[in-house]
């Protein structure tokens, strides 16, 4: 199977998950070691616990709000 963006492989990992069926993603991250999974746990993980300063600084400029790294940085 050929797709364009990871994001696609999606719909097809969870068929062949729940259809027992081996694969093997080439030139790709894990599901949770893609970005926009990190992502959606760090919002998660913030919503749960607004002290971890840690997820709102992943979160902080996601989607890009003009956040500087500076500012960033100065999150505690």
């Amino acid at each position: 199977m050929l797709y364009r963006t990871n994001a696609q492989s999606s719909p097809f990992e969870q068929v062949l998950l729940q259809e027992g069926i081996p694969y093997k993603i080439f030139g790709a991250f894990k599901f949770f070691e893609r970005k926009e999974v990190k992502d959606i746990l760090a919002y998660i993980k913030y919503i749960i616990n607004p002290q971890d300063s840690v997820s709102l600084k992943r979160i902080l400029n996601v989607p890009d709000r003009g956040v500087g790294k500076t500012s960033v940085e100065h999150v505690e």
